[in-house]
């Protein structure tokens, strides 16, 4: 079917797009046809490009646990101070839910926006989003813990006194006898 246009023009302009596994550099299109990747730098710009995107996305939901923790921390302390009534749910500010709800927004947007552009089934893309997300994992989502003053030793050269000090000392939550008060001394 000829639509009026040479055979040099048509090249030109037009992308390849395949719905079958490729390893394609060159003359594919992503996820429009306005993103014609014409050449392997711009290939080689687009993988980067979509593994930033990734480790993005890998960052926006460690940033979305990471608030959602301190919101909680700082719903503990409502109650822990005593502005919170015992039996009434202490729950986030307007803001704070405002927030949380943009983050999650977007990070299914990048999601989406990622699954979209893998449907171009071109392995070095798929690569480039697994490197990615591997990427963002490592720098963004670091395992930490705080430390707790309790799990220090005492220094070599105390008296008893002082080192009976640094030993752990119950809590109301251990001494507690019955489930019941466990509950109530731990609350």
């Amino acid at each position: 079917m000829n639509h009026g246009s040479s055979g040099a023009a048509s090249n030109a302009t037009s992308c390849e797009v395949s719905m079958l596994w490729n390893w394609n550099t060159v003359d594919t299109c992503v996820l429009a046809s306005g993103w014609h990747i014409t050449g392997r730098g711009l290939f080689a710009v687009t993988c980067i490009g979509v593994a930033a995107m990734a480790m993005l996305r890998e960052c926006v939901l460690h940033l979305c646990v990471r608030y959602d923790h301190l919101v909680k921390r700082q719903l503990s302390r409502r109650y822990a101070a005593g502005r919170v009534a015992p039996w009434a749910p202490a729950r986030a500010t307007p803001l704070q839910q405002l927030l949380r709800a943009v983050l999650h927004v977007g990070s299914t947007a990048l999601g989406f926006l990622l699954m979209l552009i893998l449907m171009s089934f071109n392995g070095y893309i798929f690569v480039s989003v697994l490197l990615g997300h591997g990427m963002g994992k490592y720098f963004c989502d670091w395992v930490t813990i705080h430390k707790d003053p309790r799990w220090e030793l005492p220094p070599p050269a105390t008296s008893e006194a002082r080192a009976e000090q640094w030993k752990e000392k119950p809590s109301e939550c251990s001494t507690a006898s019955t489930p019941t008060e466990q509950k109530q001394a731990c609350v």
